[in-house]
């Protein structure tokens, strides 16, 4: 190696900024760093030098597939591949040809919107109509919000721009940063479901899990009765929205995530109404059926378990010579491996205990 290839290379304070921003969406930069990076205020240039271009490229790929693997990539687990249920990490269960990340300018341009003006002064978004192209692309969105919402003020900021809430990732990872936005635009889920982005719901099945788990945990503190209902009722439209297209793609492995936070939740011994509603006691709406609505909104994020044990009934009456037979024995072992007919009991249960209350409306 010769002495010039070992010198530094020479960037302009936009362009490293933009390298500082690529390290704080992938988790390699402090967030108070990251934030104050984002709500100051940068001098817009045009263009970046060759050796910027470089170090953009070299921070996106191995930054982001760094932050792939942390994620759940590295996890081994069965996933439906082709026509057959395949065990492995990520790159041992699918060639590598499916799960390569490509990004074109577009992710350039993003970095150069948040990099140019204070993310907290924004009114209207970059926004590409085309945007995201491709999957490495959309990943960066992602990344960034995911990055950018830890700071309270600009999750607020970037809750009502549109590139954000047509995200569906963002969406399904995120549904109540969205609930006080007065009828956000509706994702596409089935983006997620296509060829170039499928491998990322097997990537961030954990994490997933983590993040609703962690939603109902919050919702059961909640003392509002209004943002308890509307935090309720986007998450149950959310979660329904994905299994619809789960179930039309028969990739129900793909709702693992919610599947283990079931059994997460009802692991811990008895539950009661209690979890989901016993913060819920002063105050409230005047009208017991107003009420009632709110703490029925509240259980139905686990009521979707029935939509689970509908597929566990197709799948039991699945013969040996249909053609999902194999896809619905992967489901039959994801129903016993999480327990999930004793908790769909356990929900019909709290249900039912809801019921007599309806009485005396």
């Amino acid at each position: 190696m010769t002495s010039a290839e070992t010198e530094p290379v020479q960037v302009t304070r936009f362009e490293a900024n933009v390298l500082r921003i690529i390290r704080f969406c992938v988790q390699q930069l402090p967030t108070a760093i990251g934030v104050q990076l984002l709500n100051g205020s940068h001098p817009h240039q045009e263009c970046m030098s060759k050796a910027a271009i470089a170090l953009v490229k070299d921070h996106l790929c191995k930054g982001v597939v760094l932050n792939l693997t942390r994620s759940g990539a590295w996890i081994r687990d069965r996933f439906w591949h082709g026509q057959k249920a395949v065990f492995g990490r990520l790159w041992e269960r699918r060639k590598i040809e499916e799960i390569k990340l490509s990004f074109t300018e577009d992710s350039l341009e993003f970095l150069f919107w948040l990099n140019t003006n204070s993310l907290r002064a924004q009114t209207t978004s970059w926004y590409s109509e085309h945007f995201p192209q491709s999957n490495g692309d959309y990943l960066l969105v992602f990344l960034a919000y995911r990055a950018i919402r830890a700071d309270h003020e600009l999750r607020q900021v970037c809750s009502q721009l549109k590139l954000f809430q047509e995200h569906a990732l963002v969406r399904l990872f995120y549904p109540t940063d969205f609930a006080r936005i007065k009828a956000p635009p509706a994702p596409d889920y089935s983006l997620l479901f296509q060829p170039h982005l499928i491998f990322l719901l097997e990537v961030y099945q954990s994490e997933l899990s983590q993040q609703w788990l962690k939603m109902e945990h919050q919702k059961s503190k909640t003392t509002d009765w209004e943002q308890y209902l509307r935090d309720s009722e986007i998450q149950q439209t959310t979660l329904g929205e994905f299994l619809a297209q789960v179930e039309r793609t028969n990739r129900k492995d793909l709702c693992r995530f919610f599947s283990s936070m079931l059994s997460t939740i009802f692991g811990n011994g008895e539950m009661s109404l209690n979890f989901w509603t016993g913060n819920l006691q002063a105050g409230g709406p005047t009208r017991i059926a107003d009420r009632l609505q709110t703490m029925r909104a509240g259980l139905g994020t686990i009521s979707q378990v029935q939509q689970l044990q509908k597929w566990y009934f197709h799948a039991r009456d699945t013969s040996f010579m249909d053609e999902d037979y194999e896809i619905s024995r992967l489901w039959l072992n994801e129903w016993e491996r999480f327990q999930l007919g004793t908790i769909a009991k356990t929900v019909q249960r709290l249900r039912q205990e809801m019921e007599p209350f309806q009485s005396n409306s």
